[in-house]
């Protein structure tokens, strides 16, 4: 058993987006404290990646983490900042100057008291996930999916924070503003993959009940819009996409198909190209032959 959950968290890590350096080292998980009589996740937990090997240790921290959480290590692998999606933490488990009200909106809102209360969370999957400023990772950019409406993803919208980081510790200078020409996201639709000149990231999201993929890139500028580019099957529910490590995939999924949909990108260009569809049953075969064997 425990080889099965090391090999599929190993699988998990393969296919999540890739950082060039240490951002991504330090996961954080947490509590429900109502099921802690029911459930073997009870209780906040660290995860620290290093190299090929990962490191597992139990952690008190003031949250519980939903499907918005994320975590911001710096280029070194040392944890800096957290979120639960409702707010911005630091390492010291304070919330940073205006670091509350992160994904403000309805869902927010429904979620105030549980989050206060220790019993839930933000609960919209990638809600947030943090970037690094190219250049300067003393600036750290929340690209975020903030849920308005539970019946009518039509009324999401897609925005993005600033956290800066001084020698007074961090404060959220722009919070919860709108992307440029941004329409309504699908669910767990947002990716990001470093550009091919090493500096830059690109940030996708595809845009709902459409096979539309809109295209950012993060710069020493900011974020930038690129354009948008509808290639593929049209997105109907909600779905998933990510980069390939070596970002020459992109890889979208729709919950109610029968496939996925995997693409050529070019890092450089931002272009995606060549359809190839993928059914779930060539996934599992695939799986069950070089992993559960």
């Amino acid at each position: 058993m425990k080889k099965r959950v090391v090999t599929i968290l190993t699988l998990f890590l393969i296919f999540t987006t890739g950082y060039a350096q240490k951002y991504d080292n330090v996961w954080l998980w947490g509590y429900f404290p109502q099921y802690q009589d029911t459930y073997w996740w009870t209780g906040n937990g660290r995860i620290d990646f290093e190299a090929d090997t990962f490191s597992l240790s139990a952690k008190s921290y003031n949250d519980v983490f939903r499907y918005s959480s994320n975590f911001f290590s710096d280029k070194d692998g040392h944890l800096e900042i957290y979120t639960n999606g409702m707010w911005l933490r630091d390492t010291t488990g304070n919330k940073i100057m205006n670091g509350d009200s992160l994904n403000y909106g309805a869902i927010w809102e429904s979620w105030e008291q549980a989050a206060i209360d220790g019993t839930g969370a933000y609960s919209y999957p990638e809600g947030v996930f943090f970037l690094p400023m190219p250049e300067n990772d003393s600036i750290i950019y929340a690209i975020q999916h903030i849920a308005n409406n539970t019946a009518n993803q039509l009324n999401d919208t897609m925005a993005y924070s600033i956290i800066a980081r001084n020698s007074n510790g961090y404060n959220c200078t722009i919070k919860n503003q709108m992307l440029p020409n941004a329409g309504p996201p699908t669910f767990r639709n947002v990716a990001a993959c470093k550009h091919g000149n090493g500096r830059d990231w690109w940030v996708f999201y595809n845009e709902y009940f459409t096979n539309c993929i809109q295209k950012y890139m993060l710069t020493q500028d900011g974020l930038v819009y690129i354009g948008i580019q509808c290639i593929g099957d049209t997105v109907k529910a909600s779905a998933n996409s990510l980069f390939s490590p070596d970002g020459s995939l992109f890889i979208r999924s729709d919950f109610a198909a029968t496939y996925t949909n995997v693409f050529n990108f070019d890092r450089c260009s931002g272009q995606i190209d060549q359809l190839r569809r993928i059914t779930p049953t060539t996934i599992i075969d695939t799986v069950a032959h070089d992993v559960i064997d």
